[in-house]
C-alpha cells in the first residue's frame, strides 16, 4: 500500500507517461513506480487533450496546478 506521498508521486509519474505516448513513439519511461521500454501508441491523438484531476491536499493539489490541465 503506498503512502500519501507515495501516490501523489505516482500520479505525477503516470501522467508522465500518459502525456509521453500521446507524444512521441516508441517512449521509454524509468520512474520509482512506472516503468516502460518503445511503448508504442499509435495514432497519435491529432490535438491535445485536456488531464483534468479531482484532487485535495497541499501535495495533490500543488502537483494539480503544475503538470495537469484542470
Amino acid at each position: 500500500m503506498r503512502t500519501p506521498f507515495e501516490k501523489v508521486e505516482a500520479l505525477e509519474e503516470g501522467i508522465a507517461v500518459i502525456r509521453g505516448v500521446w507524444a512521441e513513439s516508441p517512449f521509454t519511461y524509468h520512474g520509482r513506480h512506472y516503468r516502460n521500454e518503445a511503448a508504442m501508441l499509435e495514432p497519435k491523438p491529432s490535438h491535445g487533450i485536456p488531464i483534468w484531476l479531482g484532487t485535495y491536499g497541499r501535495k495533490a493539489l500543488e502537483l494539480t496546478g503544475r503538470v495537469a490541465d484542470g
